[in-house]
């Protein structure tokens, strides 16, 4: 219901307001005339709250056409939890009311939380406290805001989950939904997968009877020459292509060594004892050299035309002994011997 224009005592927080400019709700979520200040928030925008002037406001408000106007229905239903629930339901807005009540007690008021400067700290205490990322924590608070700051406010929309019109009430601890056809026959899809090597969603395909002798043989030998060809190339590709079709296997034993590159596997212990003799010659030939204060990765790179010299060194013991001299990659200052007289 809108049109009505209530007294100015009325506009108090948690009451809402349509903004005729944009035809956008917001919410009054702070009001204090004493230093001229009205902060609202916009109820379907993931934008904080925004500070107007209340004298302002107040003017505008009594005018013949003000821009805002109060709206008495929520657009959203707000439900009532009821005394001693024990649904998800329950639990969800228990844990959401939990992290607001620990954003409003480390605040001197709910007008600190509006200033980022006071809220950036108490959202971290909170990520930290429950275990949870910082957009939860943003995401709880918007809601707070946006729906009444009040508990109620932050019970979640599960009702509207599943069929429409269907009631959802589920018990906490209970899962929804049609039960896996693999443990209502008595297995478990964590067990036979890893037996058998293939993902679960191709265990239950082929469990399920659903795919022709072919196909079962096609994807048995699909699997297989993926399989060769990851250990083999290391693709990107491949290993999409396993991650969604034998994960299993590729969790156990496919993902060994790899570190995105696409070439074989280095043997860093052969390549250790190729480059200490190469270092060892650079380094004297480079030291022999005229006007030479220090020798830089590099330019031992360039000597022994080894690429990346200095990222290497973790993998090559031998090679990282040899450069350990304190003329290696810094500057050193050498003395003149003092002249006679």
């Amino acid at each position: 219901m809108t049109g009505l224009r209530p007294s100015i005592a009325s506009l108090a927080i948690r009451v809402l307001v349509r903004d005729r400019d944009d035809n956008r709700l917001k919410r009054i979520v702070h009001v204090d005339a004493s230093i001229d200040e009205i902060w609202l928030k916009d109820i379907d925008d993931r934008i904080w709250p925004y500070r107007l002037s209340y004298s302002e406001f107040i003017a505008d408000y009594k005018g013949p056409s003000p821009r805002y106007e109060v709206v008495f229905d929520e657009p959203q239903q707000v439900y009532i939890a009821p005394p001693n629930g024990n649904t998800a339901t329950d639990e969800r807005q228990s844990t959401h009311w939990a992290i607001v009540a620990v954003l409003l007690a480390g605040a001197r008021d709910e007008r600190s939380l509006l200033f980022s400067v006071n809220r950036r700290p108490l959202i971290a205490t909170a990520c930290k406290q429950f275990g949870v990322t910082r957009q939860t924590v943003v995401n709880i608070l918007f809601r707070y805001w946006a729906r009444g700051m009040t508990s109620d406010a932050l019970r979640p929309d599960f009702r509207k989950c599943g069929a429409p019109g269907v009631p959802r009430n589920i018990l906490g601890g209970v899962r929804a939904g049609r039960p896996s056809d693999l443990r209502t026959r008595g297995f478990r899809s964590a067990k036979w997968p890893l037996r058998m090597g293939l993902s679960v969603s191709t265990v239950a395909r082929l469990f399920a009877g659903k795919a022709s002798r072919s196909e079962r043989a096609r994807d048995e030998r699909t699997i297989a020459q993926l399989r060769r060809t990851w250990l083999r190339t290391r693709r990107l590709d491949v290993y999409s292509k396993l991650y969604a079709l034998d994960r299993g296997w590729l969790k156990t034993e496919g993902r060994f060594g790899w570190r995105g590159s696409t070439g074989p596997k280095k043997d860093w212990q052969k390549l250790d004892k190729t480059y200490a003799p190469l270092l060892r010659s650079a380094m004297s030939a480079l030291r022999s050299k005229s006007g030479k204060k220090r020798i830089s990765y590099a330019a031992l790179g360039r000597e022994c035309g080894i690429k990346n010299l200095k990222t290497k060194i973790a993998k090559l013991p031998e090679c990282a002994r040899i450069l350990s001299k304190p003329y290696v990659g810094r500057t050193v200052t050498r003395r003149s011997r003092p002249t006679l007289a």
